[in-house]
């Protein structure tokens, strides 16, 4: 029977302090579990959630930080929540794209496919430029 794969519990420990990262639907499931673990690290965990009141009542819970609300169906509201990141972060060190879209309508999906390329391609450019500013500006 093979080797189940486990991390180094030595990286459970890392003082991760100063580094800023985005983790999408991060109020339930994997999501929430991954930034409880970040933020225990001393991360500064931007958690990227649909719904305000969960989002807010997750960030609290953890520690995070709960900015506005994101949903990856709405090109509206990716554009709102990296309005909102830009204004009080100057970088980005780690996106975790753990949110999915669910039960796309199809005349829908093409929209919320380019979102989530568009949400990833920008947020998770060192520069935080080229990538998306130009297409989320307009």
């Amino acid at each position: 029977m093979p080797t189940p794969l486990r991390c180094d519990p030595k990286l459970l420990e890392k003082d991760l302090s100063g580094q800023v990262i985005i983790v999408t639907g991060a109020n339930s499931g994997c999501g929430l579990e991954t930034a409880r673990q970040l933020a225990s690290q001393k991360a500064t965990v931007i958690m990227a959630c649909r719904s305000p009141e969960r989002g807010q009542a997750a960030a609290e819970d953890v520690g995070g930080v709960f900015l506005a609300p994101m949903d990856l169906s709405s090109l509206q509201s990716v554009r709102d929540f990296v309005k909102a990141f830009q204004e009080k972060y100057t970088r980005l060190d780690v996106l975790i794209n753990n949110a999915c879209v669910q039960k796309i309508i199809h005349n829908r999906r093409r929209a919320s496919m380019d979102t989530q390329l568009l949400f990833s391609s920008f947020l998770a450019s060192t520069k935080q430029g080229h990538h998306g500013v130009s297409f989320c500006e307009n």
